[in-house]
């Protein structure tokens, strides 16, 4: 009895396993769902004009505006001329969007606190968007909990 070469079994399996791996790739990519950073992205591109101007008038209290976790709390301090109104605290967690938090809280001291234990470890990216009358000011930093 003759014996075979190997060499065209060893093709075939080659382009067998090469099928198997593109066929899973592309299986893995049609499963991976794609995060936008907010479900309304497109809208929120249109409207960032505003949020443009909100950041130019932040400005004047950016070394007053601080935000820094301390133990279990994400502190910040909170400008004389902001403190008595309304403030938006959005806790954003850029590599997971179903982690988001959003806080609703009146700035009644001149130090305010958050607590954050219950947040995953990781970087975090703290958005706070004060309105004062008809004038709105927003300040982010990214915190490392």
């Amino acid at each position: 009895m003759k014996k075979g070469s190997l060499i065209p079994y060893i093709i075939i399996s080659a382009f067998i396993a090469f099928a198997i791996f593109v066929g899973s790739f592309i299986i893995k990519a049609v499963n991976t769902p794609i995060n936008l950073e907010s479900e309304d992205y497109y809208q929120k591109e249109i409207m960032y004009q505003s949020h443009i101007d909100k950041v130019k008038r932040s400005r004047q209290y950016e070394e007053e505006f601080n935000i820094e976790l301390k133990g279990q709390q994400i502190q910040f301090n909170v400008p004389s001329d902001l403190i008595g109104f309304q403030s938006n605290i959005h806790l954003f967690r850029p590599s997971d969007n179903t982690m988001d938090q959003t806080l609703n809280l009146r700035l009644d001291a001149r130090k305010m606190s958050v607590d954050v234990s219950a947040l995953q470890k990781g970087i975090w990216m703290i958005k706070i968007d004060v309105t004062k009358g008809e004038q709105s000011y927003y300040f982010e930093q990214p915190v490392k909990i």
